[in-house]
């Protein structure tokens, strides 16, 4: 049978305090306040100056994405060296712990096959 159970929907999030963000095609109102009576901006036109906005933006977000994808190479290296860390722990605890079947365990961990695997119901069969 099918579960026709409703699925809960999301909640929008909570309003911020952030103004909606502005269409491709308006120029931010610092801008529109230098503009002439003529319409031009530092005497360019408003498509010039939504050109040059975009291109702005553009070297901004590549520039950004530069410093993202180094601070993500660097968050990996620091993850394997802490899980090569951990696992040293983990082989340490298991030295200590049980011996010589510790050592064992970490030398070479060989999952158990066939009918010989503890988690096979041998008592179904």
């Amino acid at each position: 049978m099918v579960n026709l159970k409703r699925i809960p929907r999301k909640r929008p999030p909570p309003p911020s305090d952030r103004s909606p963000p502005p269409s491709p095609t308006s120029l931010p109102p610092s801008v529109l306040a230098q503009a002439s009576p003529g319409g031009r901006i530092a005497g360019r036109s408003r498509a010039h100056t939504r050109w040059l906005i975009a291109r702005a933006n553009k070297a901004h977000a590549e520039a950004e994405r530069e410093v993202m994808r180094a601070e993500l190479e660097m968050l990996k290296a620091e993850e394997e060296r802490l899980i090569f860390e951990k696992e040293g722990l983990v082989d340490e605890l298991l030295r200590r712990e049980l011996g010589e079947e510790g050592e064992r365990l970490i030398g070479d961990p060989v999952l158990p096959r066939g009918r010989d695997a503890p988690w096979l119901d041998k008592h179904g069969d």
